[in-house]
């Protein structure tokens, strides 16, 4: 028996398994804070480890002790699965027995998960802790355990997979119990909602009361001016030569910076990795308060910064298509025409890579040449769970459009009127480089996401960008850890691509379906 959960993309599971069996870097031990382990014929999780790895190990570490109840200490494996045996402190022998607390099995707990991250290791096992030998509550325990383990996820970790494994089937069902509520507490997104008022600008936590948690800075004419001349002098690939991009960002993050309250950066900054969406009307969405940044860095450089796009009017949209059921999904590669071989190649190369790693959790389609009529696409695209436009985008009378190679134009208007039911679409465009009103139309038209960039991305960046992204999604990442991973990767060398692209939508939506996840 076993169950896992998503926590920020890393896994939390819960098996009914012996410990010493698992395929794991190291597993944890509960030990008396004497370290003297239990005798090799008990029924202990440290009496098992005596039995498998022999008297060295026991001599070993008892020459490591007495430690601090809480405190945690490693010795290398020789025969067990693993590589390093963690030996967490979680009880006292006195005379009268073992005592323990609940606040000395999550000291224990976060001591385990320390000295782990510190090893530079990805996957981690516990036993559960203190019920056995202290007598701990068995449902004070997995909470305390669970609620630890969960926090040391949400951290800048190492660790991919913790796994806590239980042989007692009551013990099992008490942690499955308490591990789907934090679990899911631990991947909601922290909201934060912006908006213009008499000159300021309002910065509100959704989970919260508003008067409580609202920070306001002033953003004058000339505070509004300079950020979007910033802004407009990164949309033309042109005018962008003539600038050192570092610095042109840096000098933009530092402006934004200035316009963002310091306890709203602070916060983010706290409860990183938790992925943060902005909610932003349709004037605000042009400016990138993804790059604000104070000297601890940007906000995008932190989490995955997703956004949610406030709209004044719902415009002429159908409605909105009902989400597709887990399985598989349908893709669509939509390449521009002949003057641009490099869409070509992108669109060849993502369907290779997505072949590879999503295999049978994903079809794929690629509508290209004379075959992509304006008919065609606006055909194709209801039925598509997967979008990806790398074409010129191009100005028109009635706003942004996407250029066919047939000649013919896909329009706002149209998006708006396709009753979508995309997980995601990406729109991967040279050319006029402001797709926010396309992004618009998109996700009033039924996408539930959309990947978009606020200037002009250049087809090397652009092509980098995507096969990043599509790798990580296949993988079975969440968008917001995917589009970390895909700006991360282009961050070094081109920090101007990477800070292009913004996301409208759940950070935490799998667009592919994992494989093994439960």
């Amino acid at each position: 028996m076993q169950r896992a959960y998503d926590v920020l993309g890393r896994t939390l599971e819960l098996a009914r398994a012996d410990i010493t069996r698992l395929a794991v870097d190291a597993i944890v031990s509960s030990e008396n804070s004497d370290l003297v382990m239990d005798r090799p014929d008990g029924p202990s999780v440290s009496a098992a480890i005596r039995r498998l790895e022999g008297e060295d190990l026991a001599r070993d570490l008892a020459r490591l002790g007495p430690i601090d109840p809480g405190r945690a200490v490693v010795t290398p494996a020789r025969r067990l699965p693993c590589r390093w045996v963690i030996h967490a402190a979680t009880v006292v022998r006195t005379e009268a027995g073992h005592e323990s607390s609940l606040e000395v099995l999550r000291e224990a707990v976060r001591s385990a998960m320390r000295l782990a991250a510190g090893l530079g290791l990805r996957s981690l096992a516990f036993p559960a802790f203190g019920v056995r030998a202290a007598a701990v509550p068995r449902e004070a325990a997995s909470r305390a355990m669970v609620e630890e383990i969960v926090a040391g996820l949400r951290e800048r970790t190492p660790l991919r997979r913790v796994v806590v494994a239980l042989l007692d089937p009551e013990a099992f069902l008490a942690f499955f119990e308490v591990a789907a509520a934090r679990a899911a507490a631990a991947s909601e997104p922290l909201r934060l909602r912006v908006q213009r008022r008499a000159g300021e600008l309002t910065w509100t936590f959704d989970d919260a009361a508003p008067l409580a948690h609202t920070a306001a800075r002033p953003m004058t004419a000339d505070d509004e001016a300079e950020v979007r001349d910033l802004v407009a002098r990164l949309r033309g690939a042109g005018a962008r030569r003539l600038l050192d991009a570092r610095a042109a960002l840096d000098a933009l993050g530092a402006r934004l910076g200035r316009l963002v309250p310091g306890e709203v950066l602070a916060r983010a900054a706290r409860e990183a990795p938790r992925p943060l969406v902005l909610a932003l009307d349709e004037d605000l969405a042009g400016l990138p308060f993804e790059l604000a940044r104070d000297e601890g860095g940007a906000l995008a450089e932190r989490t995955a910064v997703s956004r949610r796009l406030i709209v004044s009017r719902p415009g002429p949209a159908g409605e909105a298509g009902a989400a597709r059921p887990a399985g598989r999904l349908e893709g669509l590669l939509l390449p521009g025409g002949p003057d641009l071989p490099h869409a070509g190649r992108e669109a060849a190369r993502l369907l290779d890579l997505l072949w590879r790693r999503a295999g049978d959790r994903l079809g794929l389609r690629l509508l290209a040449g004379p075959r992509a009529t304006r008919r065609d696409v606006l055909e194709a695209l209801p039925r598509a769970g997967l979008v990806h436009w790398c074409g010129h985008t191009r100005a028109g009378p009635d706003g942004a459009r996407w250029a066919l190679p047939s000649g013919e134009v896909v329009t706002a208007d149209d998006l708006l009127a396709a009753r979508l039911t995309a997980r995601l679409v990406v729109t991967s465009s040279c050319g006029h480089g402001d797709d926010l009103p396309l992004a618009r139309a998109l996700l009033l038209g039924g996408a539930r996401n959309v990947v978009t960039a606020l200037w002009e991305v250049e087809d090397a960046a652009a092509e980098r960008f995507a096969l990043h992204l599509y790798e990580a999604l296949a993988l079975g990442r969440t968008l917001g850890e995917a589009l970390a991973e895909a700006r991360a990767a282009l961050a070094p060398d081109d920090p101007l691509h990477a800070a292009a692209f913004v996301h409208y939508g759940d950070p935490r939506e799998r667009v592919v379906e994992p494989v093994g996840l439960v």
